[in-house]
């Protein structure tokens, strides 16, 4: 993805058109054929049924469009790549929102034969890993369409990830501030000098934002929504030769030693209250949503905000094992340490040298 260059030739792009005219069909087919086959009737869902619906579509308009050979017809494929990336932006709060209506149809229970079902856990983490390296292969073949300094398609090449953690920072106390009336002080430290390292912005953003905005929903909930004096989150910044480093850590109480095997479970949420999915199902069922897709997107909106006004402070449990899927698929990862009573510390490893996991289909 690197080795194209800020300014790809034409061969170049009619070469990224042909591979993905091959490769998306099969990794879509491989989404639709798991759709169909859920346990407990998941499949059944309308919501699952609606994601089923996009993927066979996005599958069938590839099959019936000829493999590019020259500049107009990559040209006409690009298009329709732009159509369907569009198509899937609203997957993951769909597929959610699916979830959590079976889990309301199996009523008390539900939450414990849920997490408690290895296959569901699996599929999640197959389906969403699988999303954003599709993603990732359509919003990079967009993006070298037109050239921004600083990047090669998506991957930010010259551009400082500090800046994108204040941008995330930024967002994320604008949230807890609209939900709580205000939002605790955030301290930056460590190597804030731009390192050297090639990352997609749009991950890093999302990243940050949803972590920052748990340890400062947290911290409130912890020492009091009109407690001025709350405890800051502190971020650190490091890095060594191969890797650049973030910990983010807060005072918010911690995660108890029992909920620790579950917090990357996809049904798995911190908010103390349990209404808060709830609330969320009938927001997207009224025409709300998660906020904007943050598995791909053009480089001029890497540093926007991941949530607009109608993202939630909490809810559906997807932040956590989404961010981690999205530093692994360029060879980093994400690790939570708690201190119950006292606060938990995130680690976020990002590779200097870029290694993005898409060339193998999960």
């Amino acid at each position: 993805m690197l080795a194209v260059g800020p300014n790809p030739s034409k061969e170049a792009l009619l070469q990224s058109a042909r591979f993905l005219h091959r490769e998306l069909p099969i990794r879509l087919a491989k989404r639709v054929k798991e759709l169909e086959s859920l346990p407990y009737g998941l499949s059944q869902m309308p919501p699952v049924i609606k994601v089923r619906n996009w993927y066979e579509e996005s599958f069938r308009d590839i099959l019936s469009t000829p493999e590019p050979h020259t500049e107009e017809e990559e040209l006409a494929f690009t298009a329709l790549l732009d159509r369907i990336h569009d198509r899937h932006n609203d997957v993951t709060p769909t597929l959610a929102q699916g979830v959590l209506l079976l889990k309301r149809e199996l009523g008390a229970s539900g939450s414990d034969v849920l997490t408690q079902c290895p296959y569901l856990q699996d599929f999640l983490n197959r389906f969403h890993s699988s999303r954003i390296g599709i993603r990732l292969l359509i919003s990079q073949h967009l993006a070298i369409h037109h050239p921004v300094p600083g990047y090669i398609g998506t991957i930010a090449t010259a551009i400082s990830p500090v800046g994108v953690i204040r941008d995330a920072i930024s967002d994320a106390a604008r949230i807890c501030d609209r939900v709580y009336g205000w939002a605790p002080e955030v301290e930056l430290s460590g190597e804030t000098d731009a390192p050297q390292v090639n990352f997609v912005p749009t991950h890093l953003h999302h990243i940050v934002f949803e972590l920052v905005k748990n340890s400062m929903r947290a911290v409130l909930e912890f020492h009091g929504v009109k407690n001025y004096d709350a405890p800051a989150i502190k971020i650190i910044l490091s890095e060594d030769e191969r890797e650049f480093a973030i910990k983010i850590s807060d005072q918010g109480g911690g995660i108890p030693r029992s909920d620790m095997p579950r917090i990357w479970s996809y049904l798995y949420t911190t908010q103390s209250n349990s209404g808060g999915a709830e609330a969320l199902l009938d927001a997207i069922a009224q025409g709300g949503g998660m906020g904007v897709d943050a598995a791909g997107g053009h480089p001029t909106n890497a540093v926007g905000p991941t949530g607009g006004e109608s993202t939630p402070m909490s809810g559906f449990g997807y932040g956590l094992p989404i961010s981690r899927l999205l530093l692994q698929h360029s060879g980093g990862d994400l690790e939570l340490c708690s201190l119950p009573g006292y606060g938990t510390d995130a680690y976020l490893h990002i590779p200097k040298e870029f290694k993005l996991q898409v060339d193998q289909d999960v």
